[in-house]
């Protein structure tokens, strides 16, 4: 995922499942884009950004973040190994069969690709251990493109939208369950099972690593406090109350020192922004973060109101296979 930093320019999404230079947007609805010398996977322990202009442009800032989940040996991953078929991956779970997929069972952080059945109630294997905490699906082909997201803490007849700066909303088209091998999908049928293929990221919490949940914001400069577990290098949060309010982003490698301020919201084109009056919106510590800000515009993190968050370690405080980190 990487984002221009110093001028209005759409995020650019790419993922080893859909392949090299395929891009998506999280601040609109277009379908997935191909654009030439933009990304690639060749290598294992990164990627390759090319020399195009969405990601690569000749003296311009840019911000990114990468998740590594199971790897692209093969069209199906898991865990690294590579696979030729969802069966042989063990991807059976559910009435719709993936496309491809990449699986880390380990960091709760799969991929998947799949086609709709148009059958509402239709279930998606998504591979992880344990059922997903939070669910973006995209439709990559058709005339609905619409960013669906489930969290957790969101009620279960509601969806949010990642390109759009909503509140929770009933609608008859989201993601309307999960468990510990599918996510479900609604009756509706244009916007999330049609006959078009998509793109399902699925994440859940792993102690020390990765954290989803909510937090209720005061509207004060000595705000709340949101245990993790972990120091974050990263925090989505998104207002579930009130309309026209964005999906804030905020980063320790934008800013690194607290508290910290710099924005991006995944659902705006816009470069860096500070946002509303305040500049110091919220503290990175050791365990979790505090909200400092009492900013009540549309990119403020500490309103009177009910929050979801996503949060990333800046460095585990346990190692994937559940033994203590090396300090730094």
């Amino acid at each position: 995922w990487t984002k221009r930093r110093d001028d209005s320019n759409s995020h650019q999404l790419y993922d080893s499942v859909r392949g090299d230079d395929k891009i998506l947007q999280s601040d609109g609805t277009g379908t997935e884009d191909s654009v030439s010398n933009s990304a690639s996977f060749a290598e294992t322990k990164g990627i390759n950004i090319g020399s195009g202009t969405r990601s690569n442009e000749n003296d311009v800032s840019y911000v990114a973040w990468a998740w590594k989940a199971g790897g692209h040996a093969g069209t199906f991953n898991v865990d690294g190994a590579g696979f030729a078929s969802a069966s042989d991956a063990g991807l059976t779970a559910g009435t719709i069969a993936p496309l491809g997929a990449s699986v880390g069972t380990k960091q709760g952080f799969s991929i998947v690709k799949f086609h709709g059945n148009q059958t509402g109630g239709a279930t998606v294997p998504h591979g992880l251990s344990q059922t997903p905490d939070f669910t973006i699906v995209k439709q990559l082909t058709g005339t609905d493109e619409s960013w669906r997201v489930k969290h957790k803490d969101i009620q279960s007849n509601k969806t949010l939208y990642l390109n759009q700066a909503r509140e929770e909303l009933s609608n008859t088209e989201y993601i309307s369950g999960a468990d510990s091998t599918t996510i479900t999908l609604s009756t509706g049928l244009a916007g999330i099972n049609a006959d078009a293929d998509y793109i399902m990221y699925a994440w859940h919490s792993v102690p020390g690593l990765q954290k989803f949940g909510k937090y209720e914001g005061n509207q004060s400069t000595d705000g709340t406090y949101v245990e993790l577990g972990f120091r974050p290098a990263l925090i989505w949060v998104k207002n579930m109350d009130t309309n026209s309010t964005h999906w804030v982003i905020v980063d320790k490698e934008r800013d690194n020192t607290n508290p910290l301020g710099t924005k991006l919201a995944a659902n705006l084109s816009n470069g860096d922004f500070l946002g509303g009056s305040f500049r110091a919106e919220c503290d990175f510590l050791s365990n979790g973060f505090k909200m400092r800000g009492d900013s009540t515009d549309s990119s403020g993190m500490n309103k009177s109101d009910t929050y979801v968050y996503c949060a990333w370690a800046e460095a585990p405080t346990v190692n994937l296979y559940g033994g203590s980190s090396n300090a730094r």
